[in-house]
């Protein structure tokens, strides 16, 4: 068995880096289509059906509120991305689906192409290995046509100032974190600290805040006539958005269930939800050991965040169903990872361990999804679990036809 693996790991060495990273952009994708054609494509929930009615209305050019439809809050960003799929025939719920995974998978390809650019190959791959290696559950979740990573989508357009700093990199810089803000508040957990970051190494250029401005200009402008439209339309709100409260009460009940709101975020180590502040306390500890103030800063405003939103009411509105899950509040971890990784310097041949346990974890991950898949079908269709009632995109269909059929008859 040594002998296969040391070969392995000489075959893979003596191959050009440009192939290696190609595979493994490849299998992050595959880790994507597997999910979307065993979950997010064969199982439906209120929410997504409303995602599917905006995607007809907005092929028809008919555009009826800023937000998700019947609340003030959220947007139906999948649903327009999933508009040219629609136009060319390709069934909604399908549509939706593609343009989830696009979504969710997009700023780690994003990220790994600018490791991958600058140089920073084993970094790039690693990125890619984290994608693959995040549990089924997350999968599921982030591919979900809901809005959970709408927010999460417009970080991407953060990274360029990492690599180049400049204004156009400053103006994409301001757009990313304000459309993020306005998107899904989720994505605060990697904005805030990587904004911080950037700003502590530009906050004497005045040129700096100008194109952050400016780049934040247009999201500001939605931000405002959002809340100008439901302010004058009260009545479009049938889900109103839950208040926030903050109290140490929360918090302790928060670090008593690390594993039901963090299980399903960490990479490699699925489940295992107190990993996640261990993480970051390593990565403060590394970033001091190092004078690496950068990484110290992202890694311990991250931590911060994470404590801080243990405190409040909000996140605990969900349970540990794949459809309402706890984890939707901290689906952007993977990526602080991701942007934490290029500070640490890693040897091939940790890499190539990390691969090797990756594609173990992709290839449970499949047989998890097939043995899963057998029983939910039946278990969703005859149930109603709250408070977004999923089912079979098959069963959903037959009742439609069966609705259809009476309408005619009646």
């Amino acid at each position: 068995m040594y002998t296969f693996f040391y070969k392995t790991y000489q075959y893979i060495q003596s191959t050009p880096i440009k192939w290696v990273f190609c595979a493994f952009v490849a299998l992050a994708i595959f880790n994507r289509v597997w999910a979307t054609i065993h979950y997010n494509i064969p199982y439906l929930d209120i929410d997504e059906s409303l995602m599917l009615y905006a995607l007809h209305e907005m092929a028809h050019f008919r555009f009826h509120e800023p937000a998700f439809y019947g609340q003030s809050y959220n947007t139906v960003l999948e649903a327009f991305f999933a508009l040219p799929l629609y136009w060319i025939n390709l069934p909604a719920h399908i549509a939706i689906s593609i343009s989830s995974a696009f979504l969710a998978v997009f700023p780690f390809l994003f990220l790994a192409y600018l490791y991958y650019k600058n140089s920073l190959t084993n970094a790039a791959i690693l990125v890619l290995v984290l994608n693959f290696a995040s549990s089924a559950e997350y999968d599921w979740i982030t591919g979900t046509a809901r809005g959970f990573m709408s927010g999460v989508f417009f970080v991407s357009f953060m990274f360029p100032a990492i690599f180049k700093p400049n204004p156009k990199s400053w103006f994409l810089l301001g757009f990313g974190f304000f459309a993020s803000v306005f998107t899904t508040p989720n994505a605060l957990l990697v904005t805030a600290p990587l904004l911080l970051v950037l700003w502590v190494s530009e906050y004497r250029l005045v040129r700096f805040y100008f194109n952050v401005f400016l780049g934040g200009l247009l999201p500001l402008a939605y931000g405002i006539y959002r809340f100008w439209f439901y302010s004058q339309n009260a009545d479009y709100v049938m889900h109103v958005s839950a208040d926030m409260h903050f109290s140490i009460a929360n918090m302790q009940m928060g670090f008593a269930m690390l594993e039901d709101l963090f299980g399903h975020v960490i990479p490699f180590f699925w489940n295992k939800g107190k990993l996640v502040f261990i993480v970051l306390l390593l990565l403060m500890f590394f970033g001091v050991h190092r004078k690496n103030w950068a990484l110290f800063l992202f890694s311990g405003g991250t931590l911060a965040i994470l404590i801080l939103s243990l405190g409040v009411d909000r996140i605990y509105n969900g349970n540990l169903s794949v459809f309402f899950p706890y984890a939707r509040s901290f689906l952007a971890f993977p990526l602080v990872l991701a942007l934490a990784i290029r500070h640490i310097p890693i040897g091939k041949g940790a890499l190539f361990f990390m691969a090797l346990m990756a594609l173990y974890l992709l290839g449970s991950k499949i047989d998890y999804t097939t043995r899963v898949q057998r029983s939910y079908t039946e278990k969703l269709d005859n149930s109603a679990e709250g408070p977004v009632y999923p089912g079979s995109t098959q069963r959903v269909e037959e009742l439609c036809k069966t609705i259809q059929e009476l309408e005619q008859l009646y």
